[in-house]
């Protein structure tokens, strides 16, 4: 992420008082496959589809960590399926 504001407007400060979109940016692992299928020597239609685990980012953490231990509160795996078809050109 490259800027983060609140509903008011103002730039989003983690608990250190930093101006800190990248708390938002997660890591994601993707596993998948995808296929190619021709109609001409020209034109094609791939086909892809992915499966991805994400990790807890900063502000989950932050999140977590401000709530205290009498909750006992976690961070979950995000995940996601995602399917993309296009349609290409070889030149």
């Amino acid at each position: 992420m490259l800027s983060v504001k609140d509903e008011d407007g103002d730039q989003y400060q983690n608990s250190d008082e930093d101006d800190a979109p990248g708390d938002f940016s997660a890591l994601w692992f993707k596993l998948g496959g995808g296929l190619d299928f021709s109609f001409t020597d020209h034109i094609y239609l791939r086909g892809d589809l992915l499966y991805g685990l994400r990790l807890a980012n900063t502000f989950e953490n932050d999140m977590v960590d401000s709530i205290g231990s009498a909750a006992d509160p976690k961070t979950l795996l995000g995940h996601g399926l995602e399917v993309k078809i296009a349609v290409g050109y070889r030149f």
